[in-house]
């Protein structure tokens, strides 16, 4: 971003922003993993310099206004979590990139924790 302070408070501003919103859309589902991957970025580029309320606010953003709602889709094995059109990557790639931007931050929501391993005898 240039090193300049006036880019990095740019990016907080428009995270801010983002973050602010009542919802990313989720009935245009393309709009809400584009967000996703614009805030996943900006969180992640600027990771060290947010202060923690900056990092809790994308955070938090991200797993209510992405991830959960990723996951409806999901669940029910519907729209573009099938695939069948451009849909499923971008919206895909965009959820994917919010995943690993909390992972380890959202009670298992972005990866799951794996099944206990049974011993065979």
């Amino acid at each position: 971003m240039g090193g300049e302070e006036k880019f990095r408070l740019r990016t907080i501003a428009e995270l801010e922003a983002a973050c602010a919103l009542k919802d990313w859309n989720p009935p245009h589902f393309l709009d809400t993993a584009e967000m996703a991957s614009a805030v996943a970025t900006g969180y992640d580029w600027l990771y060290e310099t947010l202060t923690p309320e900056q990092r809790a606010m994308c955070e938090r953003a991200i797993i209510e206004k992405a991830l959960k709602p990723a996951k409806a889709i999901f669940d029910k094995n519907s729209g573009w979590s099938k695939p069948g059109n451009n849909w499923s990557q971008v919206c895909g790639s965009g959820i994917a990139l919010a995943a690993a931007a909390v992972a380890g931050k959202d009670d298992g929501l972005a990866f799951p924790a794996p099944e206990p391993r049974t011993q065979h005898s």
